[in-house]
């Protein structure tokens, strides 16, 4: 049996994705579909060193599953670790804790059309200068387990009011473009990770937690209060 082409594993993604049904299932796929992405498109630079997607208002929703990883897996990392991810989370917090808890709400849609007015375009520069926690000494310190949405982002396209949009930093948005032009079309061939949301929903629910979703310094934060950490 031939093996299947990078194309064709991106164009079949949908029938693999049908067979998942665990974190560690979803992991293999994005592995296997982002090396087919970095194959058919190498002016994709989203790679180990780059953490454009850590700082500032990009910091991903983590389901609760996937946090329930991550913080068994913060418990295991050298105290010095653990010290500087709980210093840096409380620094955070008390900066910035009102633009953390705008959006955990606007995630829960526990806001009014006047706060959002008021605070959508407060949270892309106030958090500008602000990176993830977690990211410690120029790299993630849960780089093993970090969340889906960590591993997609800058190889995954996603359908946001009707449009298709590039899940991608603008750097690499701007090469992707670049790339197009040169190569003559403007057809991209990447999975949607509206489908793969959709999927995840099903396995990575746990109502014994406060929240099913939420970002990862309010994750931190409430862990630290409730002694989970």
């Amino acid at each position: 049996m031939l093996e299947k082409t990078n194309f064709e594993i991106l164009n079949n993604y949908l029938l693999d994705l049908q067979r998942v049904d665990s974190l560690e299932k979803m992991q293999e796929l994005v592995a296997k579909l982002t090396n087919s992405i970095d194959q058919v498109y190498p002016c994709i630079t989203c790679k180990t060193g780059c953490y454009t997607c850590c700082t500032g208002s990009s910091m991903p929703n983590v389901y609760v599953k996937e946090w329930q990883r991550i913080r068994e897996y913060i418990k295991n990392l050298d105290l010095e670790t653990q010290k500087a991810i709980k210093e840096k989370t409380l620094g955070m917090i008390e900066r910035k804790g009102d633009i953390f808890n705008f959006i955990h709400n606007v995630i829960h849609q526990k806001i009014t059309e006047t706060d959002l007015t008021e605070f959508a375009n407060k949270v892309s520069s106030e958090l500008k200068c602000e990176s993830c926690p977690l990211h410690q000494n120029g790299k993630c310190s849960v780089y093993e387990v970090r969340p889906i949405k960590c591993r997609v982002f800058g190889y995954f396209s996603f359908v946001f009011d009707n449009k298709v949009q590039f899940l991608s930093c603008e750097s690499d948005t701007n090469k992707m473009h670049e790339y197009l032009t040169k190569n003559k079309t403007n057809q991209i061939v990447l999975p949607y990770w509206n489908s793969f949301e959709r999927k995840m929903v099903t396995f990575v629910l746990d109502e014994h937690e406060n929240h099913q979703m939420t970002i990862i310094p309010i994750w931190l934060k409430e862990d630290y209060e409730s002694g989970k950490l």
